[in-house]
């Protein structure tokens, strides 16, 4: 079998037209006959057309296996033979996927480390590449990539990680192709249980501040709540418009007893609520900095803050246009919380009053879409087991019948080869040719 990974050259064999032009339509010289006088032969007027044959054939021939050649060695063929088949699958391409999550960090108590793990891996490989990553999903589609670019081979994925519960899911895994061998490496130490520090929670009146500390085991999550001395840290401003109900104190009291993450100084907000018209040093403009579009990114995918904006009871409605960002509307387009940027500080306008349900969502909404989801898989102490891992494992196949389209070389050289030698024999077989006309004219002078 061949192949041809430049298969657009062979559209050049339509040169073949040329030489076989050239030869049909070459003027002949006409063959020297002496006779001793004209003057009595009449003249005729009828031409002499004839069917011929291409003139030299020979050369023509030649000329046309040195395009074909040349032509074939453009399209880079590749010779399937059993020798080079057999050379592929003596070789290994491998991709070593290095799981970097936090909980990899610790390092192993025995034996090598996860990354001297997979440098010993990349060394028994041909050609290898070494992907770190804490998302084993991604790093298995970024192997897979590299390896459908791999040179003809047989072609593997080691992933090395401690495999915790839930870091790696059948649906990645399924994406292998199954010709490409899968092996899971576990390294590290089982561990009991994890311990850590939680989410910070806001404070208010008569509620102090409090810090969620966790205890993930095989038995389940204990979290315990440790109150923190009153500080007031920024980062947080209710804006409120002067009248009954108005009290932003309770407001407060009211988000935080329902344990919302706690703001932070370093990323400032102020909520005005109700019909704030102006505030003196706050000038709106656009969103910019990415830790607000991160948040207003989260506030728009809040189904709850939707949900609970149809059933509010809002006391008034905020025109839409630059440079505020519309977060929730009333579903008729009108913005019922808007955004903007005022200097460091991101500002969220609530269509709603104080004392209202909808005002203390809005609040919560808003602190826990700056904070972020918090997750606890890297603190998950379960591991995959080892007949988990041994069942998702697989040996690489042999080489796939497409892989020559990955070859590092083609058989181009053979091609040109042969092209260089048949234009030897046509300039040897045109210089006898010359040598021999230029004969035929002295004897004829």
């Amino acid at each position: 079998m061949i192949g041809w990974l430049n298969p657009a050259a062979l559209w050049g064999l339509l040169l073949l037209a040329g030489p076989l032009a050239i030869h049909l339509l070459r003027i002949r010289q006409a063959r020297r006959v002496r006779f001793p006088s004209l003057r009595f032969v009449a003249s005729s007027r009828t031409a002499d057309v004839r069917l011929r044959l291409p003139s030299d054939l020979a050369l023509l021939l030649l000329r046309m296996g040195i395009v074909s050649a040349a032509v074939y060695a453009a399209a880079a063929p590749v010779l399937l033979t059993p020798s080079r088949v057999a050379s592929w699958n003596a070789r290994i391409a491998r991709a070593v996927v290095l799981d970097t999550s936090d909980s990899m960090r610790a390092g192993v108590a025995v034996g090598r480390t996860a990354a001297e793990t997979a440098e010993a891996e990349a060394r028994e490989a041909g050609e290898s590449i070494r992907i770190e990553t804490p998302d084993l999903g991604d790093g298995l589609r970024r192997a897979c990539g590299w390896l459908a670019t791999a040179r003809p081979a047989r072609l593997e994925i080691v992933v090395i990680s401690d495999f915790q519960q839930g870091a790696i899911a059948d649906r990645d895994l399924s994406r292998v192709p199954a010709h490409v061998g899968l092996r899971l490496v576990q390294v590290g130490e089982p561990l009991a249980a994890r311990r850590t520090p939680g989410m910070r929670l806001a404070g208010g009146p008569g509620i102090a501040p409090r810090t969620q500390e966790l205890e993930v085991s095989g038995r389940g999550t204990r979290t315990t709540f440790v109150a923190r001395a009153a500080e007031d840290a920024g980062g947080l401003r209710l804006v409120t418009a002067p009248g009954p109900g108005r009290d932003a104190a309770i407001l407060l009291r009211t988000v935080a007893t329902a344990g919302a993450p706690a703001p932070d100084g370093r990323e400032p907000i102020v909520v005005r609520l109700g019909n704030v018209k102006h505030e003196p040093g706050i000038v709106p403009e656009a969103v910019r900095d990415p830790w607000m579009l991160r948040t207003l990114l989260r506030l728009r995918q809040d189904e709850t803050l939707a949900r609970l904006t149809r059933e509010a009871d809002t006391d008034a409605r905020f025109e839409a246009g630059s440079p505020w960002v519309t977060v929730v509307d009333d579903g008729q387009g009108a913005p019922v919380m808007r955004a903007a940027a005022a200097g460091p500080e991101l500002v969220v306008d609530v269509a709603a009053s104080p004392d209202s349900l909808f005002a203390a969502a809005a609040v919560r909404a808003v602190l826990t879409a700056r904070h972020g989801p918090f997750a606890l898989p890297e603190f998950e102490p379960r591991r995959l087991s080892a007949a988990q891992l041994s069942a998702a494992s697989r040996s690489p196949e042999g080489v796939e019948r497409g892989a020559w389209r990955q070859a590092e070389s083609s058989d181009a050289r053979w091609f040109w080869t042969a092209a260089l030698v048949l234009i030897g024999i046509e300039q040897y077989l045109r210089d006898r040719r010359l040598r021999a006309t230029r004969k035929d004219f002295r004897a004829a002078a």
